[in-house]
């Protein structure tokens, strides 16, 4: 089942602790996982700081205490919950865009386009969504475009679990797609409490 939050990212904030930001860097290489950048970038939490760890711990237990227990994450500062990512993305990240992790309970990485540039090392495909137009960042003769499609770079180790890019995905698509009618009735439905209490659907 994939928990949604539609709220999950509403108390985002950039502190981030700084033995925390450097191994995030070190696993990432230094470099943006979304345009392998190394200039202007910063560690991010997927799931915010303000969040805690017991939200944290809940949302992970409710995909992974049975079939992965080592991805159960109790920590918010869990070098997992991070990534490497240019500012200007980080500032859209769960807003404009999110990463949607295959296979998962309706594709495989085959059915995703551009999946054949997934690295030999994992089976897993992290592919960009932007859910509106695409992002151009930097200065006018050194911009970049972001395009929709566009493959993650995986790191070989102390990779953020699934079940945290699908809660931000989630959240995103709800709010993108759904009318607020539809966002109330996955808040007052089949609720799960997540650390602070607030309500999650199980779908």
């Amino acid at each position: 089942m994939l928990p949604i939050d539609p709220n999950v990212l509403d108390e985002r904030t950039s502190v981030i602790h700084t033995s925390v930001r450097d191994n995030v860097a070190e696993r990432d290489g230094r470099r943006c996982i979304l345009t392998g950048a190394s200039n202007e970038c910063e560690a991010a939490h997927i799931i915010p700081l303000m969040k805690g760890n017991e939200y944290n711990k809940a949302l992970t237990e409710c995909m992974c205490s049975v079939q992965a227990p080592e991805d159960v994450i109790d920590d918010i500062n869990d070098v997992r919950n991070g990534i490497f990512i240019k500012g200007d993305l980080h500032t859209a990240f769960g807003v404009l865009l999110a990463v949607l992790v295959t296979p998962n309970f309706a594709m495989d990485v085959s059915d995703v386009p551009g999946s054949a540039h997934t690295p030999t090392h994992t089976s897993t495909g992290c592919t960009l969504h932007i859910f509106e137009g695409d992002i151009i960042i930097g200065a006018s003769l050194q911009w970049v475009l972001i395009e929709s499609g566009s493959q993650v770079r995986i790191a070989d180790k102390a990779w953020p679990p699934a079940v945290l890019f699908d809660a931000v995905y989630a959240s995103l698509a709800l709010k993108t797609f759904s009318v607020k009618t539809s966002i109330d009735i996955y808040l007052k439905g089949n609720e799960v409490l997540l650390g602070t209490g607030l309500g999650v659907t199980m779908v």
